[in-house]
């Protein structure tokens, strides 16, 4: 192999393993906008859903996705699961939760990384003390600019041993008292 070939193939090593770098190290949320309309509420509701934020730090005290959330003016945040992560610290997601909590009306699920934690109990205790609340197979009616609407959650049905089986979850809506 010729000198330049060798150089060739180390620049693109170089990049492949750069490029690698910027994407295993890129901690951006995904932000996707949706309207939805229906008949059965007059009244214009902004909700933010986040999920899948398994602990991660999105700058200093939150910062970056606490200014994105707060720019989306929501009347209502749905935590739907894995916002704390059975491998990383939690300190990042309670950061987030206690910021938020202070200006919106939070709403919990938990996800499977929550349910792998080996301290479960103590986070779930944690959430509540922040002032989240939690929907664990239950529901809340709440009112957003004067309409009501009514908030369910069930358990990640990983809990279970069936492991996410349609019995399971099908058993875990049955406990709410519709």
């Amino acid at each position: 192999m010729t000198k330049r070939k060798k150089r060739v193939k180390m620049t693109l090593m170089i990049g492949i393993i750069v490029l690698f770098c910027v994407i295993a190290f890129w901690n951006q949320p995904i932000y996707r906008n949706y309207t939805i309309t229906t008949d059965k509420i007059k009244s214009h509701m902004n909700i933010v859903q986040l999920s899948d934020l398994h602990s991660t730090k999105y700058g200093k005290n939150q910062k970056r996705l606490i200014k994105k959330i707060d720019e989306a003016n929501p009347d209502l945040i749905l935590l739907t699961g894995d916002i704390v992560d059975d491998m990383t610290q939690e300190v990042n997601a309670y950061v987030l939760l206690k910021d938020l909590v202070t200006k919106y009306p939070l709403y919990y699920v938990d996800g499977n990384h929550e349910v792998w934690h080996h301290d479960t109990e103590n986070i779930y205790q944690e959430i509540r003390d922040i002032g989240v609340h939690i929907l664990y197979n239950t529901k809340e009616t709440i009112s957003i600019n004067g309409e009501s609407i009514v908030l369910a959650g069930i358990m990640d049905p990983s809990e279970h041993k069936e492991r996410a089986k349609e019995s399971t979850v099908k058993a875990n809506l049955d406990l709410i008292d519709w």
